[in-house]
């Protein structure tokens, strides 16, 4: 799958998800929770608005690692755990 069409994807489960008010409701939670370590990875210069976005380029990464690893143990929200693993296993991260 392409980048844009892989954009394109993300951008249509977003709008579903945000047509269920409970599911809206769990994704605003999400996006608060993880919203200090994507402000993190902006100043890195990584510009994505979740953490599955950067999980979902493709590409290598590698200086986003130190600041994955910093966040793991300060995370208690499991979903948010979860998506930061996620990230960290993915073969194109170095």
């Amino acid at each position: 799958m392409k980048d844009t069409e892989r954009a394109e994807a993300i951008k249509r489960d977003r709008a579903l998800v945000l047509e269920d008010p409970q599911k809206r409701e769990h994704f605003v939670k999400f996006r608060a929770l993880s919203k200090p370590i994507i402000d993190e990875l902006s100043g890195l210069g990584y510009h994505v608005e979740s953490l599955g976005e950067l999980r979902h380029q493709g590409k290598p990464w590698k200086s986003a690692l130190p600041a994955l690893l910093r966040w793991l143990p300060k995370i208690d929200n499991p979903d948010v755990k979860e998506e930061i693993v996620r990230c960290l296993s993915v073969p194109w991260l170095c």
